[in-house]
C-alpha cells in the first residue's frame, strides 16, 4: 500500500509560507511504518501553536510537542494537561533542552547542547528541565 501525503510547510517563526518548498509531499510504502510530527520549542499558547494543534487534532493526526521546560507558561501547562487528558493517543508531550539558550561560539551554528559547554552543566541543565516537566506534567509527560 502507498500513500501520498501532502502538506504545505509554514514558517512559524518568521511567521511567513516557505518560498522554496511551497508544496511537499512524502511518499509512504509498506517500509514506513511510522511518521510523527513534532511541534518544535512549544513554551506558549500563541495563536500559531493553537493554528497548528486544532488543525491536528481535528484531523486526528497524533502530534509530539517537544516543550521548553524553562520557558513554558502556566497557561500552556494546563491546556496540554486537558489535552492528554481528552485525546490521550493524538499528543505526547516531550523535553526540548532547558531555557532554549544559544551556547554556540560559532555565531554561524546555534545550539544549547554542545562542545563549548562543559558535560556537567549539560547535565544540570538537562535534569533541572526533566525536573519542571515532571512538575508540570506528571504522568503526561511521555
Amino acid at each position: 500500500m502507498k500513500i501520498l501525503i501532502r502538506f504545505k510547510i509554514i514558517d512559524f517563526w518568521y511567521k511567513r509560507e516557505m518560498r522554496d518548498n511551497d508544496l511537499c509531499s512524502i511518499l509512504v510504502t509498506d517500509m514506513a511504518e511510522y511518521i510523527f510530527l513534532r511541534n518544535d520549542d512549544v513554551w506558549t499558547l500563541d495563536k500559531e501553536f493553537r493554528f497548528f494543534f486544532d488543525a491536528a487534532i481535528d484531523h486526528e493526526i497524533p502530534v509530539v510537542h517537544a516543550v521548553i521546560p524553562g520557558k513554558m507558561d502556566k497557561e500552556l501547562i494546563r491546556f496540554l494537561n486537558r489535552a492528554k487528558e481528552k485525546t490521550p493517543k493524538l499528543l505526547d508531550i516531550v523535553q526540548h533542552g532547558w531555557v532554549h539558550a544559544n551556547h554556540s561560539l560559532d555565531k554561524r551554528t546555534k545550539y544549547e547542547f554542545g562542545p563549548s559547554r562543559s558535560l556537567k552543566f549539560q547535565q544540570e541543565d538537562i535534569r533541572q528541565g526533566l525536573k519542571q516537566m515532571r512538575l508540570a506534567f506528571g504522568d503526561h509527560f511521555t
